[in-house]
């Protein structure tokens, strides 16, 4: 009997799923997706401005990476936190938000940078 219940459920979530409408990337865990930069025009040499959505449970991961050689840009979990580094050529630049974001609500992050001078915001509270 739970096992009709349980599967009853998945079936009901399923077709729920199936009606989202979407136009971005969702992972289990183990997936990744790789862009060409010169596809998405994304041209980061003097600045950048990433804005993405995202939720997750994991204390820990890779939400996005752009790198060539030793010059990068990351946004990542950390403890729960967000953190966006980069070094494009100059010193490299560090900020993790004071606050966890793992809590699996919908959340909304913006790092901006501009040359060596990065700003992180998130849920529209900068850091």
């Amino acid at each position: 009997m739970h096992g009709e219940s349980f599967n009853k459920i998945d079936l009901f979530y399923r077709d729920v799923m199936k009606s989202v409408v979407t136009n971005g990337f969702r992972f289990n865990g183990k997936g990744y997706v790789k862009l060409s930069a010169s596809k998405v025009n994304f041209k980061p040499a003097k600045k950048s401005n990433i804005i993405l959505r995202f939720k997750t449970y994991a204390d820990n991961g890779l939400i996005f990476y752009m790198g060539k050689n030793r010059d990068f840009m990351s946004l990542e979990m950390k403890e729960g936190r967000v953190l966006f580094q980069f070094d494009l050529g100059g010193m490299p630049a560090k900020l993790i938000t004071p606050k966890t974001f793992n809590d699996g609500q919908w959340h909304k992050i913006q790092a901006q940078r501009e040359e060596q001078i990065g700003v992180l915001t998130v849920d529209g509270e900068s850091k």
